[in-house]
């Protein structure tokens, strides 16, 4: 799994040194196989951006003000 929080910099001693030499045997620098690193562990089909597009509706305008309604159920009001 991923950890944004682990960094080349914060590897332990240990991890950073295998890394360089897989980068080394490999041909590439240590980001790069950061980077490859990182590309595999993810989703291999890759990310697909409006697989939901015009299934879901439309989202309402939430800059328009709310109905006197409307503005009465959210706050609990009872206009009976």
């Amino acid at each position: 799994m991923f950890d944004p929080s682990i960094t080349l910099s914060n590897l332990p001693v240990d991890t950073y040194r295998k890394l360089q030499a897989e980068a080394e045997r490999n041909g590439r620098s240590l980001e790069d196989e950061a980077i490859l690193r990182l590309k595999l562990s993810l989703n291999p089909g890759g990310v697909r951006f409006g697989i939901l597009k015009g299934k879901l509706g439309t989202a309402p305008d939430f800059s328009e003000p709310l109905g006197e309604d409307e503005l009465d159920a959210w706050e609990g009001r009872d206009r009976r």
